[in-house]
């Protein structure tokens, strides 16, 4: 019996998750780069079920429209949930442990994907300045 690391397979999600985005759009990746680096001190800090709705709010702007489509996804991947809106699902979930549980492991998404685009900027960022 083979034990899967669940920190390794959220990791690899996220990476999957950027890498179709990036192919499809290169600007995506300089915006998303300031704007993840606070987004997971923001659900500690407000709370998960409040920051999906910061972003859900603001799905008029690219970005948070990509990290919603992948907080869906995500769900969907790894939860094995199928939810056309991650906030209304966490809403309707009563049962703190099990809200606690999803936090926890979406907090982690957001670490690795926030780990992943940064280095992936800091990649982009200086081999511009050392092809200038």
């Amino acid at each position: 019996m083979e034990y899967k690391n669940p920190e390794i397979e959220i990791a690899q999600l996220a990476k999957k998750y950027l890498d179709e985005r990036f192919k499809r759009n290169e600007k995506l990746k300089s915006d998303f780069s300031g704007f993840m680096k606070g987004l997971p001190s923001n659900i500690i800090q407000n709370g998960l079920v409040q920051t999906v709705a910061f972003i859900k709010g603001k799905k008029s702007d690219a970005k948070y429209k990509n990290l919603y489509d992948m907080l869906i996804q995500f769900f969907k991947d790894y939860f094995a949930q199928t939810v056309d809106d991650p906030l209304d699902f966490l809403v309707d979930n009563n049962d703190i442990q099990t809200y606690l549980y999803y936090q926890q492991k979406i907090l982690s998404f957001t670490i690795w994907l926030k780990r992943f685009v940064l280095a992936f900027y800091e990649t982009e960022k200086s081999n511009i300045t050392e092809n200038a």
